[in-house]
């Protein structure tokens, strides 16, 4: 499913990986649904967790970095909750 040429993708309670590595990455941003009702926590790798993560979003949080080209993972506190995300 695609917002404005940005993918959304279902968060839940098991880590999903959002980005590859990608060194060619410029800038990137994550909102988090306007419909969520729990946390998204993002994080670097696979063990990302409500306890150990590097950024929480909640209801309409955005976060945008420009630089880091690494791999980001995602997991949320509750079910099927709308991450949109978008690179270049």
């Amino acid at each position: 499913m695609t917002d404005g040429g940005n993918k959304i993708i279902k968060v839940g309670t098991t880590p999903v990986n959002i980005f590859l590595e990608d060194l060619s990455r410029k800038d990137f941003i994550l909102s988090a649904g306007s419909s969520n009702t729990g946390k998204i926590f993002i994080g670097f790798n696979i063990g990302v967790s409500s306890n150990s993560f590097f950024v929480a979003l909640s209801q309409d949080d955005k976060w945008t970095c420009d630089d880091y080209q690494g791999q980001l993972w995602a997991v949320a506190d509750t079910a099927n909750q709308d991450l949109i995300i978008g690179e270049w």
